[in-house]
């Protein structure tokens, strides 16, 4: 493969090369390239000197020319989710060490309220200089890349800022340009603080061609957006969806075929059914499941649309430059196993991240000398090179001394007709030590009925891996980017004894 495309120079070459094409559209505005680039060169401007800064905004024009600015300057970005809990907010900003926190309108008088760092509009500090047709004639004003950190997704424990310098960012791109058809646009369909929005932003502009920013990122938002932007002469290509965004399209668009512009839609961010990829593809979708992790930049894996019928199973093969094995996890310094065996999936390459910030001891845990990383996921990996994501380490739970691994049931449970999501967690009992629980939320018009999920089960799986119990929420809890909290289902299962 060829080496990392030079980042720095992205956005100034598009604003020279194809100035007045769309680089950004959202609804009714649409901003050009050259206009993207004034953007960026106004927040490197007013960036906190020599301390980062921290971006809490939603998805747009600014924000996104905020990353660019990072990207191609020696800068620190720290991109959180507007969505998180003021707690979490409090803790990642301070954690940041951020001099400035750039936020919208609709999140700057809390975080002022809140925060002992100093907040500005983010049009603030992009807007100075943006209508200034010199401005895209200067270029970057450094010939360095920065890092962009971001919060690991915090699913079992407290998130932590990892370090993603701009050429991981980079290697990441390439390597999936290298296996994707060419993209005529990228749908925004995660937001930024998730490490696979920020991958399309980059990806986007690796390739040159227009993001499209939904209203919102929910199933009537991304489809709205993308027949919106067709109208408009922009052909979204390309997208990347957790699964429960996959599954709310589907039901919405019923027996529809999807928009024609569509050529890839990727599928990550958790555990995904093989019911759902499927279903996927009966319905005409060309989804490419992925595995992938924020440490290394987003995806690794990838599983080719044309494959995925005979495979639903598994995330795909190692992407270019990327090495992946699964290992003992007892040992730090295992040999790859036998293809088959469950082990811990480790994963090395030019696109895996600097160490989380401020924590080297964590570093040090997930990231040897030798470059592996420990991903804390099990997995195996098959003759061909096909890896089969089981679940979390910490994840797992031992019922009489057998595994249950939660992922594996809830991909048996999604199956139900009656079940529109559902999350696994174990539970103390007396006799087998833990059990699983599962926590269900019904299908718009169904009921559950915990007998007859318990009935489906059965056929599918082990018995010691059966719910002892099914509890019925009206949501299950999941981060800003779509994945499952586990930690907060014991509560759900506990108000319900």
């Amino acid at each position: 493969m060829s080496a990392v495309p030079p980042i720095v120079s992205w956005l100034h070459r598009h604003a020279v090369d194809r100035g007045g094409s769309p680089a950004v559209v959202a609804g009714d505005e649409t901003w050009t390239w050259a206009e993207l680039d004034r953007l960026a060169s106004a927040a490197e401007r007013r960036w906190p000197s020599g301390r980062p800064l921290a971006l809490v905004a939603l998805p747009s024009a600014a924000s996104i020319a905020v990353v660019h600015a990072a990207l191609r300057s020696p800068l620190e970005l720290v991109v959180l989710h507007p969505r998180a809990a003021d707690a979490e907010l409090q803790a990642l900003v301070a954690a940041s060490g951020a001099g400035l926190v750039a936020t919208d309108a609709a999140s700057a008088e809390a975080l002022a309220a809140m925060l002992p760092v100093p907040v500005t509009m983010i049009d603030e500090l992009v807007s100075a200089r943006a209508m200034q047709p010199d401005a895209a004639a200067e270029g970057p004003i450094a010939d360095e890349a920065g890092t962009i950190v971001v919060p690991t997704s915090g699913t079992t424990g407290p998130a932590r800022l990892a370090r993603l310098p701009a050429t991981s960012l980079a290697a990441s791109g390439a390597a999936w340009s290298s296996v994707l058809p060419v993209a005529t646009g990228w749908l925004l369909s995660l937001g930024l603080a998730h490490v696979a929005g920020l991958g399309i932003a980059i990806r986007a502009a690796a390739a040159g061609v227009p993001v499209v920013v939904p209203d919102s990122v929910d199933a009537a938002g991304i489809l709205d957006a993308i027949r919106s932007a067709a109208a408009d002469g922009v052909a979204v290509s390309h997208l990347s969806l957790v699964a429960i965004q996959l599954d709310r399209i589907l039901d919405r668009m019923e027996d529809d075929p999807p928009p024609a512009s569509i050529r890839a839609v990727l599928l990550g961010g958790g555990p995904i059914s093989p019911a759902l990829v499927t279903r996927a593809l009966r319905a005409g979708w060309p989804v490419i499941p992925t595995y992938g992790l924020t440490e290394t930049a987003s995806g690794v894996t990838a599983l080719p649309t044309t494959e995925a019928s005979d495979a639903p199973w598994s995330a795909g093969r190692p992407l270019p430059d990327v090495e992946l094995r699964a290992c003992d996890p007892s040992d730090p310094q295992s040999a790859p196993l036998e293809p088959g065996a469950i082990g811990e999936l480790r994963v090395r390459g030019p696109m895996v991240f600097a160490g989380y910030l401020g924590d080297a001891e964590a570093t040090a845990a997930a990231l040897g000398a030798d470059g592996w990383l420990r991903t804390g996921d099990l997995g195996r990996i098959d003759e061909i090179g096909r890896v089969e994501v089981i679940d979390r380490m910490d994840d797992l739970i031992v019922a009489g001394g057998e595994n249950v691994a939660p992922a594996e049931v809830e991909a048996a449970l999604a199956e139900h007709p009656d079940v529109a999501d559902v999350g696994v967690v174990g539970v103390p009992d007396p006799t087998w030590g833990r059990v699983p629980v599962a926590v269900i939320v019904a299908r718009t018009g169904r009921a559950v009925d915990a007998q007859g999920i318990q009935d489906f089960a059965r056929e599918r799986l082990a018995s010691f891996k059966v719910p002892k119990r099914i509890v019925v929420v009206d949501l299950i809890p999941r981060s800003p980017g779509g994945k499952l909290l586990r930690r907060e289902l014991a509560p759900l299962v506990e108000s319900e004894s």
